[in-house]
């Protein structure tokens, strides 16, 4: 058990050593857990960050999620359900960000002003895959917020930088793997996993010598503190897109929204059937919204409440990567469910207050929060315009140009264009529904693909070249640039050349999750992904090198079924990010 074999001899070692310090990452979820099952390790806990001062909680969202993934939204949730769960317990958290598997995008830097976190702590493969290799600086900046890049900061790189460094500390990091593996032996999955007590005599004779030369264990806000005591200006926060830590080997999100390492993975499925759940509670909330009683009786409100931690733990990152096994694929589906539950439980409630008859069909527009109740024709329109009438590719790219795509392994296959009825202002629309199953994995696809290195590019490369398995379907760009809404910023879109980035200078490539969908190829012409059809909600890659998008999922299962359905668009930006936005993030939803 994680909570005794590995934390508690965390907990222990800086209960008896109070000249150390340390940040410690800890979900809401996690503290939750400790309050209910180990009241003592939890005391331990607030004594060390309340009372002590001695650890610093870094703590930004209630579960592990994959928050990139989805809209602003859900990560609003999570840091308000997280921060009501640290109070509940005595806990308040330091102003540090470091997410699940240092998920991170431009994003994020104004819910971080919104809600008072100071500094992100930023992998140095994460900032190398975007702008190549940098050389160390203390800090950056950007918008207010600053970020410190992983590696340290040397008395080499005081002495390359010159005059006005003279004073700034030496930054060291030391590398521990997981939390959890910081005083224990073995691995967490595999027995023989406890606590070590030569790792713990080691870990203290290392800080001893750490202080004795010179330096000290402090909180990554106090550094930051330092140094604008000392007058030490940031740089400027490099230009970087979504992304996670040990890139390229994880592909940013790529590796939980795409690559399959293990047979039982279903990464579009989890992640559309998660989507699929937070428009049902969309629609739950806004007809709750509409009854007149008020206020609203408790055990709805804690329906709506549940319905929503639940949902963030159906978020959770480990279901779809880094190799999961097969509990925690399910997990994800199983709070998903209930969560879906919570939110039906709602629905059925405010349809008895408005006086909804049963079966009666209605549509809930959650961005104008209001509902239609649908008569018999109303419904068949609606399905006709969700469906559209059947096209061809000819008539599709007869209207937004041609499209030059290219299908990558499908061994079996389906693709449909259809037309809506009618399109929104502003746009021509299409709709290409793609079903097919890939060509099979290879074992050692899959044993290659998992010894993927953030160093040796090349191996990247010849591994894509002649060992990879990727499936789905690539477009090329129109213009040399790279056009998306980024995760977190679904109202607008970033448009940039690709010689802004240094991508081929590692593997040519880069992933984007698309909350909301949007990805331009240029020409004012747009791909929408349909985030609750089917299993469509994986990532978009971008080839620099190629100039190409496209939805590849690398090494799928062999037999596995792919439903994907896309909108393909073509008019002004605005309307397009509006179009997105009403399928993916602020639906209509029929209940």
């Amino acid at each position: 058990m994680l909570a005794t074999k590995s934390f508690r001899p965390f907990l222990d070692f800086y209960i008896d050593f109070p000249q150390f310090k340390a940040s410690c990452e800890i979900q809401g979820h996690f503290i939750a857990f400790l309050a209910r099952y180990y009241k003592d390790d939890l005391a331990k806990l607030v004594e060390l960050v309340m009372k002590r001062k001695q650890i610093e909680l870094v703590s930004v969202h209630y579960s592990d999620q994959i928050y990139l993934a989805y809209p602003r939204r859900d990560m609003e949730e999570s840091i308000r359900i997280n921060d009501e769960t640290l109070a509940r317990y005595g806990l308040k958290r330091g102003g540090t960000f470091f997410a699940q598997e240092n998920f991170f995008g431009p994003g994020m830097i104004p819910l971080m002003k919104e809600h008072g976190y100071k500094v992100a702590l930023l992998n140095r493969h994460y900032l190398r895959h975007y702008q190549g290799e940098l050389p160390a600086v203390p800090y950056y900046e950007r918008d207010g917020v600053f970020f410190l890049p992983g590696g340290g900061f040397s008395a080499r790189d005081k002495q390359r930088l010159g005059a006005g460094y003279e004073n700034v500390p030496e930054v060291r990091y030391d590398y521990w793997g997981d939390g959890e593996l910081a005083f224990t032996k073995g691995s967490n999955y595999l027995p023989g996993h406890g606590p070590s007590e030569a790792k713990r005599l080691k870990r203290l004779a290392l800080y001893i010598n750490r202080h004795k030369s010179g330096f000290k264990t402090e909180f990554c806000t106090s550094y930051i503190d330092k140094l604008q005591e000392l007058g030490v200006k940031p740089e400027p926060l490099p230009l970087v897109l979504d992304g996670s830590w040990n890139y390229p080997s994880y592909g940013g999100v790529y590796l939980w929204m795409g690559r399959y390492r293990l047979p039982w993975e279903r990464d579009g499925h989890v992640r559309t059937h998660t989507f699929v759940t937070r428009a049902r509670i969309l629609a739950a909330e806004v007809l709750v919204s509409r009854v007149q009683q008020q206020p609203v009786p408790w055990f709805i409100r804690r329906a709506l409440a549940m319905a929503w931690r639940h949902q963030l733990l159906a978020e959770v990152s480990d279901s779809t990567g880094q190799t999961p096994v097969a509990i925690e694929v399910q997990y994800s589906f199983m709070e998903s469910t209930k969560a879906r539950e919570a939110a039906e439980e709602a629905i059925a409630w405010a349809r008895d207050q408005l006086g909804i008859p049963k079966g009666t069909k209605v549509l809930v527009d959650c961005r104008a929060k209001a509902y239609t109740v649908l008569d018999d024709a109303a419904f068949r329109d609606l399905v006709w315009m969700d469906a559209g009438e059947a096209s061809s590719m000819a008539e599709l790219e007869r209207d937004v140009g041609t499209l030059h795509a290219s299908a990558w392994n499908i061994k079996r296959g389906r693709l449909l264009v259809a037309k809506p009825p009618r399109s929104p202002q502003g746009l021509v629309e299409y709709y290409v529904y793609l079903d097919y199953t890939g060509r099979p994995s290879r074992v050692l696809s899959r044993i290659l693909g998992i010894a993927r290195s953030n160093g040796n590019f090349s191996f990247h490369e010849k591994y894509d070249e002649h060992f990879s398995n990727f499936v789905g379907f690539t477009i090329p760009l129109r213009q040399d640039r790279l056009i998306a809404s980024l995760a977190l910023d679904e109202t607008r879109v970033v448009d940039h050349a690709l010689d802004e980035f240094k991508i081929n200078e590692t593997i040519g490539k880069t992933f984007l999750p698309l909350p909301n969908g949007l990805i331009g190829i240029g020409d004012d012409t747009y791909i929408i992904k349909h985030n609750l059809h089917g299993n469509t909600h994986v990532a978009a890659m971008i080839d620099t090198k190629h100039k190409a998008v496209g939805f590849i999922q690398d090494n799928p299962p062999s037999g596995m079924r792919t439903e994907w359905k896309f909108s393909i668009v073509k008019g002004t930006r605005q309307a397009a990010i509006d179009r997105a936005n009403e399928l993916n993030v602020w639906p209509k939803v029929l209940i």
